[in-house]
């Protein structure tokens, strides 16, 4: 905009994946970008990039719940994995990536390219350390099942399990048609959460990944899910 003083022109030649308002704290942003992610604390005019997020983020979630002084945020790098950081964006530490025991295996031979990651609802009560179960998918490339699978960690990050995920839908057309998302009515106890995966074609979970039912009557290839509850 006109009068606008601060560094936001650095991102106009570049794709923006993720735009995250804090709703605590309005006045701060969070942007997931081919460059990485940026922070502004400043309503947007003036944005400094994260230490250790760099590459194409094509996902990124915020854990509501995590002190506002702290937030917790995590996201999907394509080729990378999923980094968290634990102080609003600042700095970022991967949590889970190509060496990472499930991944591997599920990989094999192959590579992953998109990721997608997405959190869990807050316990009832919340637990204090923030939410804890997340999942994640991959697009998978080089001979690798495509997507790759569905992980989950419990944990907050720390370890990783690939759930069976019967019936998940394939196709992620190198990443173009791909997303996950959670339901926000779900326990968030990483057993009966409701997930919803599109590919090319979409199918929702109610036991956190082990099956899936595929949804009819939508269109081909998905980019985004959103619950309104």
């Amino acid at each position: 905009p006109a009068g606008n003083v601060g560094n936001a022109s650095q991102f106009f030649t570049r794709i923006i994946n993720v735009i995250i308002v804090d709703p605590a704290t309005p006045n701060i942003v969070y942007m997931a970008t081919q460059n990485g992610v940026s922070r502004s604390t400043d309503r947007g005019l003036n944005w400094t990039q994260g230490a250790g997020s760099l590459g194409d983020a094509r996902s990124l979630v915020l854990d509501t719940t995590s002190a506002p002084g702290a937030r917790i945020l995590y996201a999907g790098v394509t080729g990378v994995g999923v980094i968290r950081s634990t102080d609003g964006g600042a700095n970022w530490t991967t949590v889970l990536n190509g060496a990472t025991p499930a991944v591997s295996t599920a990989v094999g031979a192959g590579s992953f390219s998109k990721v997608v990651v997405a959190l869990a609802p807050p316990t009832s009560p919340p637990n204090a350390a923030g939410v804890q179960v997340l999942y994640v998918a991959l697009s998978g490339s080089g001979g690798a099942p495509d997507p790759v699978g569905l992980f989950r960690s419990t944990d907050a990050g720390t370890t990783w399990t690939q759930r069976t995920a019967t019936g998940m839908p394939g196709n992620t057309q190198g990443g173009y048609s791909f997303h996950i998302g959670v339901d926000p009515a779900s326990p968030g106890d990483g057993n009966k959460d409701i997930i919803y995966v599109g590919c090319v074609g979409q199918a929702r979970s109610t036991n956190s990944g082990t099956s899936f039912t595929g949804l009819s009557g939508l269109h081909a290839d998905t980019h985004a899910w959103a619950c309104v509850r």
